[in-house]
């Protein structure tokens, strides 16, 4: 890791174009809190690149915020007429990025409601996974992620170092709980014979770890959103869980 990170960070942006003007919109209108929790500008780039390596065509996003990854998801999956699948807990989040995003809502399924609770509902292969959402459910990420992605499938995750805490250099007070449950969801994945798994030292910590389990089963995309989810909006891109739990 550079010892001047931020200023690494800075030239490697400078280099990294954006493969959307949306991406530049969402940059100008976000609060200073969401500018520190969204990816870098060359992380996104390095996401899209890795779904470019790989052909993917369905991706389930566990956390949106303000869409800015969500973004670089849907640009490379739209030239195989792909989705990603986002889930977000916040409605005004998603209210405020389908404003902004209405160009690639066709490539676009935000579901609306707890990760953790979603999550049960999803049976359907995903080409690739990225995690950026509470940090204390990793864990419990990780187990849905083993068992959702394809063989082949890749798992991106963010914030892996926890504000430096992880490895001791800490920029931001966090319990020596959640110090401990990041430690060993980064041991977990790392260990995991399924997986090959890297840490790539960006500011936050970057994991990409790829599925290298053997093929057991033919899937089936055909229908990719949890049956006992309802229609939010008119124009199908929101999800919401129908409160008496009926299927569609």
């Amino acid at each position: 890791m550079p010892r001047n990170q931020e200023s690494a960070t800075d030239y490697i942006n400078s280099l990294s174009s954006e493969v959307d003007p949306i991406l530049a919109v969402i940059s100008d209108n976000q609060s200073s809190w969401q500018k520190a929790m969204q990816l870098e500008k060359y992380e996104g780039k390095l996401v899209y690149i890795l779904l470019e390596m790989i052909a993917a065509k369905n991706v389930l996003e566990i956390g949106m915020l303000n869409g800015y990854s969500t973004i670089w998801i849907a640009n490379a999956v739209k030239k195989r007429d792909g989705i990603v699948y986002t889930i977000e807990k916040n409605q005004d989040y998603i209210d405020a990025f389908l404003k902004i995003a209405h160009t690639l809502s066709h490539n676009i399924k935000c579901i609306h409601g707890d990760a953790h609770e979603v999550l049960k509902d999803f049976t359907d292969p995903m080409d690739a996974i990225f995690i950026d959402a509470d940090k204390n459910g990793y864990i419990e990420y990780f187990m849905h992620a083993k068992r959702l992605l394809k063989p082949g499938g890749i798992l991106i995750v963010d914030n892996v170092f926890l504000y430096g805490n992880v490895y001791g250099a800490s920029r931001k007070k966090v319990s020596q709980k959640s110090i401990a449950k990041m430690q060993k969801f980064n041991l977990l994945v790392s260990q995991d014979p399924d997986f090959q798994t890297v840490i790539i030292p960006t500011m936050e910590g970057l994991m990409v770890a790829r599925n290298i389990k053997p093929l057991s089963k033919v899937y089936s995309h055909s229908c990719l959103i949890p049956e006992n989810y309802g229609v939010l909006y008119e124009d199908n891109t929101t999800w919401r869980k129908k409160p008496n739990g009926k299927k569609r």
